[in-house]
């Protein structure tokens, strides 16, 4: 009796590991991955009070189509007053595939240090953030005064 009990025991219990198994294997081939690869600036223009600048993004999805991927860009001042926000519904992207995503905006042609908060959202669902610092020189020159550090939330 004592020998059946530790018989049908040790069969539960590899039961459920194989069922443990099975929706695992199943939930990890099915999910994708969305990560960011890179992001650029590039200033295209400017004038006596602006500077036009182009920002870069590069996103990879893996293992599988992703959901509904959007992307919102926040551009500060000091003390987080925000001056723009930049919003790009990007759609689903396609498995095992990089995208270049372009953001336009502005900033002013004067000495003056800029955060920019990064965030992408999958189904409305924030999964990936930034946060880093962008310069405008008193010459007009753009340049990171720290590139963004992303973070994966999900």
């Amino acid at each position: 009796m004592k020998y059946l009990r530790q018989v049908i025991a040790i069969c539960i219990i590899i039961l459920i590991v194989l069922v443990s198994c099975i929706f695992l294997s199943k939930s990890i081939g099915k999910d994708n991955w969305l990560y960011v690869n890179e992001m650029y600036l590039m200033k295209t223009g400017e004038d006596e009070r602006n500077i036009n600048i182009s920002a870069l993004l590069y996103i990879t999805n893996t293992n599988a189509k992703s959901g509904d991927v959007k992307i919102i860009i926040f551009i500060m001042k000091q003390w987080r007053v925000v001056v723009d926000k930049l919003e790009v519904e990007v759609g689903k992207l396609e498995k095992d595939k990089t995208s270049e995503i372009q953001f336009e905006f502005q900033l002013d042609n004067i000495n003056q240090s800029y955060k920019m908060d990064i965030l992408v959202f999958e189904d409305e669902l924030l999964g990936i953030t930034a946060d880093g610092r962008i310069r405008v020189s008193s010459t007009g020159d753009v340049y990171w005064e720290s590139p963004p550090d992303f973070a994966y939330v999900m």
